[in-house]
């Protein structure tokens, strides 16, 4: 048999002197909130801490190569997507456009990667990866293809499928904007008559 306890007691107990009420036991709304927040947040700190160990085990095998990760994964991807346009390549791996043209113009002078006009469009450029360009992926992508395998086999077995789909849509974060910069209002779209 459960006991209850008289109002008189509950009064000494709260500060307030006010009874509890049965309410503040169940969890509020806000409460569950705080939890999936918290979660959301060292979920990230997770992949934060992930990325950060993952570049320690790459560089050195990119870097021995004289280049950064960044100018290898420009090179991969116009490897794999030849004839890949400069602005396509720039929103596919969430480079800016100065950034995607200062890596392009770097591989460029290395003769690593060649760049040259699009037929139609005279302001984009087409991207092709050189020989030297192919040759120099083969040999970083043995290397970092092991660290790949290593960081794969380590999921559970049947959850790939689930960590796949995951990464995918926590890709698509990159389409929630973000706030406005200090100092500037948002950029403003001109409606054509």
């Amino acid at each position: 048999m459960i006991r209850r306890q008289s109002t008189s007691a509950l009064k000494k107990i709260r500060p307030d002197n006010q009874p509890r009420d049965p309410a503040d036991l169940v969890p509020r709304a806000t409460d569950r909130a705080i939890v999936r927040l918290e979660k959301a947040r060292e979920y990230l700190r997770m992949i934060s801490r992930l990325n950060r160990r993952l570049t320690r085990l790459t560089a050195p095998l990119i870097e021995v190569e004289a280049i950064t990760s960044t100018q290898y994964l420009v090179l991969l991807w116009v490897r794999n997507r030849a004839g890949i346009m400069q602005g396509e390549l720039s929103a596919l791996l969430d480079l800016d456009a100065n950034t995607i043209s200062d890596v392009v113009r770097r591989l460029q002078r290395r003769r690593l990667l060649a760049r040259t006009h699009h037929a139609t469009d005279g302001r984009a450029y087409i991207l092709r990866v050189t020989p030297e360009g192919a040759a120099l992926v083969r040999r970083i992508r043995r290397s970092v293809d092991r660290v790949s395998l290593h960081l794969y086999s380590s999921l559970p077995a049947g959850h790939e499928a689930a960590v796949a789909e995951w990464l995918i849509g926590s890709a698509q974060i990159a389409k929630i904007p973000g706030p406005a910069k200090a100092g500037r209002s948002p950029r403003k779209t001109r409606t054509v008559p």
